[in-house]
């Protein structure tokens, strides 16, 4: 090489050794190995940021999730405070009914201590239909006592409040140890009152009869049924006759007229010129599921074999009154209540 040629050959080398510096990248791009990777990163990416948009999607549906779990928290504690509302008074109202029942008997009580719920109570409990009826134990009283708040008065009177004593006026011509036969006797506590008095005394009743003494048996059957040999000097009826082949009280409800087949079998049990005390409704002729009200006709059906000595009508005036009136049953006022009570002595068979 000679000296001239020598510098060119150094410039041609100085000037691949730029162009193979420029070109470098270049050619890397192009390389298929740095595409391969290219695309890797390119599919990475791409997973990124699909893998980040299901984020926000899950991220979104979450947020609205929680929204309405927390509106729904905040509506059931929203009703819970009202019920919890509700519970409070109602809670005083309990903690005073039961200071009230559980209060020391010996302890001063006035009318005050009387409100709307004790009432209820004590109406309920003295009704045909409360505790003491429930067990058995209701004897229906002639005057009922009724209650409300800070107040007690006579509420009703039914008609016992004349049957009673006239029955015992009745009575008072047979002797001290006459046998008396009390029907329908289990609400009345006239059986007992005549055992007391001296009377032999058989109550029959189809439910049982919770009251005792020496001188009162008590029957649990159905009148018109009840065999027996003993002969009464008086029957008495009080209220019943009207019921008597019902459903009421026990019985077994029947299209038969158990009532007159009742009358023929106490007309049986009765001594020759013996006694029969009867009460009953009295009108126009009706009947409903649980009695029946007699006009004259069939009052006089029911009285076959028994000679009437008195007929006495008793009306009520108002919810705590009756009074005796003088009318024939043909005319009375259907709509009000009129009860007949009857003394008749045996006659024929």
């Amino acid at each position: 090489m000679t000296a001239v040629e020598a510098p060119a050959q150094a410039a041609k080398g100085f000037l691949r050794s730029v162009a193979r510096a420029i070109l470098w990248p270049v050619r890397r791009f192009f390389d298929p190995r740095f595409t391969g990777i290219y695309e890797a990163v390119t599919d990475v990416k791409r997973v990124v940021i699909a893998d980040m948009d299901a984020a926000n999607e899950a991220s979104v549906l979450t947020g609205r999730t929680l929204d309405t779990l927390l509106a729904r928290s905040e509506a059931v504690l929203a009703r819970n405070e009202a019920v919890l509302a509700q519970i409070g008074p109602l809670n005083r109202r309990v903690e005073g009914l039961h200071n009230r029942f559980l209060f020391d008997p010996e302890a001063d009580h006035s009318l005050d201590d009387l409100d709307d719920d004790v009432a209820r109570i004590l109406n309920f409990a003295s009704s045909h239909e409360g505790f003491a009826s429930q067990a058995s134990l209701w004897f229906n009283p002639p005057v009922l006592i009724g209650y409300s708040s800070g107040e007690v008065g006579v509420r009703w009177v039914n008609e016992r409040v004349a049957e009673v004593p006239y029955v015992f006026r009745a009575l008072s011509r047979v002797p001290s140890d006459a046998k008396i036969l009390d029907v329908g006797a289990t609400e009345s506590t006239v059986c007992l009152s005549l055992a007391t008095l001296g009377f032999e005394v058989t109550a029959i009743d189809p439910r049982p009869n919770p009251l005792a003494h020496e001188r009162l048996q008590t029957i649990v059957g159905q009148i018109e049924e009840w065999q027996s040999e003993v002969e009464f000097d008086a029957v008495i009826c009080l209220s019943t006759i009207e019921h008597l082949g019902t459903g009421e009280y026990e019985q077994r409800g029947t299209s038969r007229r158990v009532d007159l087949d009742a009358m023929k079998r106490m007309h049986e049990l009765t001594k020759p010129g013996g006694l029969l005390v009867l009460t009953t409704a009295v009108g126009k002729a009706s009947s409903n599921e649980s009695s029946l009200v007699y006009d004259r006709e069939g009052l006089d059906e029911l009285l076959a074999g028994w000679e009437v000595e008195d007929l006495t009508l008793v009306q009520r005036q108002d919810a705590t009154s009756w009074v005796a009136i003088d009318e024939q049953i043909a005319d009375l006022d259907p709509e009000t209540e009129t009860v007949a009570m009857i003394t008749a002595t045996k006659t024929a068979a």
